[in-house]
């Protein structure tokens, strides 16, 4: 749960770089959140505005840890936008930095 609020709190942070644990740890959180909310919404609540709300904001923190995770991985973070690519690149380890020899 602590990698899905921190994704939040890193929602405009594109220079950094996301672990595979922490973008598959949101990933799969917010599916399992996003269908109960879906559902308690429809439920409760019919024609409202908060889904769409809470879509758009949840889409924007997936896009931000995906194009981390991606730089991360040694890849272009651009390629996240590519659908199905962008979740098969994710699952790439970190890259590697080689040390320089003294």
């Amino acid at each position: 749960m602590k990698y899905y609020l921190l994704a939040f709190k890193n929602i405009f942070n594109f220079k950094s770089e996301s672990t595979i644990i922490e973008f598959w740890s949101f990933f799969i959180v917010n599916a399992i959140v996003s269908f109960l909310f879906t559902v308690i919404i429809k439920i409760l609540l019919e024609d409202t505005i908060i889904l769409p709300l809470y879509r758009i904001i949840t889409f924007l923190v997936l896009f931000s840890i995906g194009f981390r995770r991606l730089k991360n991985a040694g890849f272009n973070g651009w390629l996240f936008i590519i659908p199905i690519v962008n979740l098969i690149l994710a699952f790439f380890p970190e890259k590697r930095v080689k040390k320089s020899e003294s």
